[in-house]
């Protein structure tokens, strides 16, 4: 029988393989070590990466050290593009009892077998990072976290300027876009972004909300999906006709309209950048949370069976004019608007209208270097919509918009 493994570790797992396996079944050692390379080892001459690379595809590549060493040499082969690999400690003891060397080569050299013992090693390594996370969250205060680096820095500070440009564009209006979301997380506990955040969002009341809207439509190019609300959210299909608007729009303002939200862009070369605006009204005082429930029950039905995104937006605008529970003059009651998808997370969970006097007057607040509104008590703002923003987040350190390129 011809040899077919490789022993990437010639130490002391190294060589408790090497007694399992055998003389015919072990082809190589690998190491990388630059000391021991060229050298043989029981009996095994020991090669280097850059040669491993060469000839792994036609052996049992095996990585034969203690488990804190092997994620390191498993890190380095994936980088290599060399991710058929067994993990040596990984493997289930009862394959040693019941299989010979000769066996064990016979029955891995089927790819599909050797994904097997690779599972449990991944699911090994799942769980340690899992305990490492729930250590880290026990033991670091978030409020401390340093700011983002690299390309999330990069794109937080972009979308800073781009804020400051667009407000700048429409002074004129005299409105007050203020934080919401993650901004505004950003703003209280850490004095500027989340350190993991990759966008800005803005609510605005009714009235200020209409007015930008108005501005834009006349003053921007408008993009609205014409598709249904379903497809406008899955990832598989395209938005060409929203490519092809900013592309002959380049270095101008777009405004985009879908159902629960509108939004600014600009593409500058390479470059798009976004910010979002969220609406906000005031409900009459005698109107209750209960009311309220069945009505939003009411208005997801009816996006539902409506489906065609710009006929939503119609039905939607029409339902804002013309609900008298919706106060045009200001109450002690606010709710995101109906055409805000926040309401979707708020009456989900039950939670109540939000007290006038913790959104408004609208206060100033510092945030990277600028200054943007908040709500009034913005610390019991965010309560509302997140009763634990003090605490990490299940998403901690993953970027909504950039993904995990966004990590370097």
């Amino acid at each position: 029988m011809s040899a077919k493994l490789i022993l990437f570790g010639s130490g002391n797992v190294g060589k408790e393989a090497m007694d399992f396996f055998g003389d015919d079944v072990v082809a190589y050692f690998c190491d990388s070590r630059a000391d021991l390379i060229g050298k043989q080892k029981y009996g095994k001459d020991i090669i280097s990466p850059s040669q491993l690379e060469k000839i792994h595809s036609d052996y049992i590549l095996i990585v034969t050290t203690v488990l804190s060493t092997a994620d390191e040499i498993v890190d380095m082969l994936c980088e290599k593009g060399i991710e058929d690999f067994v993990v040596y400690k990984c493997i289930p003891k009862i394959v040693f009892e019941e299989m010979t060397a000769a066996e064990f080569a016979e029955r891995y050299s089927d790819p599909e077998k050797r994904k097997e013992i690779q599972r449990d090693y991944y699911k090994y390594r799942t769980e340690l990072l899992k305990y490492q996370l729930t250590y880290l969250k026990n033991h670091v205060d978030i409020t401390s976290l340093k700011p983002a680096v690299g390309k999330v820095r990069e794109r937080q500070m972009g979308l800073v300027h781009f804020a400051n440009e667009f407000f700048a564009y429409i002074s004129e209006l005299d409105i007050k876009p203020f934080l919401i979301s993650g901004g505004l997380i950003g703003a209280v506990r850490h004095k500027g972004f989340v350190p993991w955040d990759d966008d800005l969002d803005f609510g605005l009341m009714r009235e200020d909300y209409n007015k930008l809207l108005k501005f834009c439509k006349e003053n921007c190019a408008v993009y609205m999906y014409r598709g249904s609300w379903e497809e406008y959210r899955s990832e598989d299909v395209p938005k060409d006709d929203y490519a092809k608007l900013l592309d002959e729009h380049e270095r101008e303002w777009v405004l985009g309209i879908t159902v629960d939200e509108i939004w600014i862009a600009r593409k500058d070369g390479a470059e798009c950048q976004e910010i979002s605006f969220w609406a906000y009204d005031f409900y009459r005082e005698e109107y209750t949370l209960e009311k309220h429930t069945a009505y939003l029950e009411y208005i997801e039905r009816k996006r539902n069976e409506i489906g065609n995104l710009p006929e939503i937006v119609r039905f939607l605008q029409n339902e804002i004019e013309e609900n008298d529970n919706i106060s045009k003059q200001p109450t002690s009651k606010i709710q995101p608007g109906i055409d805000n998808g926040g309401w979707c997370s708020r009456y989900r969970h039950g939670r109540e209208f939000i007290r006038t006097e913790d959104m408004l007057p609208l206060e100033k607040y510092p945030f990277e270097q600028t200054y943007f509104y908040v709500p009034h008590n913005p610390e019991k703002y965010l309560e509302y919509e997140y009763p634990d923003f003090m605490e990490f987040p299940k998403d901690f350190g993953i970027q909504t918009h950039m993904g995990m390129e966004g990590i370097i």
